[in-house]
C-alpha cells in the first residue's frame, strides 16, 4: 500500500466476492484514486477488512462505505455461484452488525454504469478499459516511478473497482 494521508474524504471499499478469494479495492472518491487494490486470501481477510473500515474510518468520523457485487443467476447455476452469493451475504451481514453502510450491485448494473455493452467481448476487459478511460486514459495506471490514480489495480480488483464506480458515481456520470 502506498503512503497516503487519509482526509475526511469519502472512502469506498469495493468487493468482488468469490467462493474462495475476493477482489478488493479501497478507493478515495473525492481524489478519484485507488488507495489499495488486492486479492483477499480468504473470507477471513474480507471480514477483517470490513472490520477495519469500521475501526479505522467510520468510528473516527470518516464518511466510508462498502460496495459489494451481488450474484445474478440465470440458466444453469454452478455450486461456485451459490458459494459466491453466500460470501456476499456474509459481507452484508458483517456490515449490518458493525453499522458500516453497505450496498450491493448486480453485474448488469455495473456494466450499465460503465457503458459496457459491446457484444462478443470479454466483459471483464470492458470493465477494465472503461475504468482506465474514466480515470484519464493510458496514464491512469502509470508505473512504480510515476503511479497513476489506478496504480496497483490488477486481476479481480478491476471488478471490485467497477463496483466502487457504480456505487460512488450516479449511473454512468463520471463526475
Amino acid at each position: 500500500m502506498r503512503n497516503v494521508m487519509i482526509t475526511k474524504e469519502q472512502l469506498v471499499l469495493g468487493i468482488d466476492p468469490g467462493p474462495t478469494k475476493s477482489g478488493m479495492v479501497l478507493y478515495e472518491v473525492t481524489a478519484r484514486r485507488v488507495l489499495r487494490a488486492w486479492k483477499a486470501a480468504d473470507i477471513h481477510e474480507v471480514e477483517q477488512q470490513v472490520r477495519l473500515m469500521y475501526s479505522r474510518y467510520i468510528r473516527l468520523g470518516v464518511k466510508a462505505s462498502v460496495a459489494v457485487e451481488q450474484v445474478s443467476a440465470g440458466g444453469v447455476s454452478a455450486n461456485s455461484l451459490f458459494e459466491t452469493q453466500m460470501v456476499a451475504g456474509r459481507i452484508v451481514g458483517w456490515c449490518d452488525v458493525l453499522g458500516v453502510p453497505v450496498e450491493t450491485y448486480y453485474r448488469r448494473d455495473i456494466l450499465r454504469a460503465l457503458n459496457c455493452n459491446a457484444k462478443g467481448k470479454s466483459k471483464d476487459s470492458q470493465v477494465r478499459a472503461a475504468l482506465i478511460e474514466i480515470h484519464g486514459g493510458s496514464s491512469a495506471v502509470g508505473r512504480k516511478s510515476d503511479p497513476g490514480p489506478l496504480y496497483g489495480t490488477s486481476s479481480h480488483a478491476w471488478q471490485a473497482l467497477g463496483v466502487v464506480y457504480t456505487h460512488a458515481f450516479p449511473w454512468g456520470n463520471s463526475g
